[in-house]
């Protein structure tokens, strides 16, 4: 990343948010012109949320306030991984893998709901449409496939990589998200957690049903 460019998420990051005067300040006193051109930037590469004004107590042209979106954290180095897999071990451990596969289709029920699709009266091609263009906002790389009685769902990436390769239960979880998304249960064929290079997901028209 330019220079100046990672001058202003650093200062951002240690302070939550700051206006383009305090960046001229903070940056050594740049010219509002330039600030604002790395601040578009940033912004185009979804570093940096859209502006909102700041209150004032008198009245004038608004200053507006400038904060880092969340896709910056990937800038940024993380534990959450390490973390996440031990915390997936005690919880076999402690609960068992039965009550393991309750709390992960619960999470996965949570996340779908998130989802928020407006595929009422669509049909299945095209609700399919809508999740792998959500798939791919949270990394997936996904695509599908008419087949001749059903649909391929392809998942390239598995955002759970790190993980999922030694905790292959995540597969189940990701079994269940995909099936609270698209309203119908579907048959993981392979995965990458077994020496696949890709996970591949067969979908038909029957119900969705899950069984706990």
């Amino acid at each position: 990343m330019q220079k100046t460019r990672h001058e202003i998420v650093d200062y951002l990051r240690e302070n939550g948010s700051a206006t383009v005067d305090e960046l001229c300040s903070a940056l050594g006193n740049l010219t509002s012109v330039t600030v604002r051109h790395h601040l578009d930037i940033l912004q185009k590469e979804g570093l940096i949320d859209p502006p909102v004004p700041q209150r004032r107590a008198a009245p004038g042209r608004p200053k507006y306030v400038y904060e880092l979106s969340r896709q910056a954290d990937a800038l940024y180095p993380s534990n959450l991984t390490p973390f996440t897999f031990f915390l997936l071990e005690e919880l076999r451990f402690s609960m068992g893998p039965r009550q393991l596969e309750v709390l992960l289709d619960g999470i996965a029920r949570r996340m779908a709901a998130e989802y928020r699709s407006d595929g009422e009266g669509l049909s299945l091609g095209q609700k399919l449409d809508q999740i792998v263009d959500h798939l791919n906002t949270q990394g997936y790389d996904a695509a599908w496939e008419p087949q001749q009685d059903s649909y391929s769902l392809v998942l390239n990436n598995c955002p759970y990589w790190a993980i999922a390769r030694a905790q292959p239960g995540l597969c189940l979880f990701e079994k269940r998200y995909l099936g609270h998304l698209l309203g119908i249960s579907p048959q993981l064929e392979s995965t990458r957690a077994n020496g696949a290079d890709k996970c591949l997901a067969r979908i038909s028209n029957s119900p969705f049903e899950y069984v706990l």
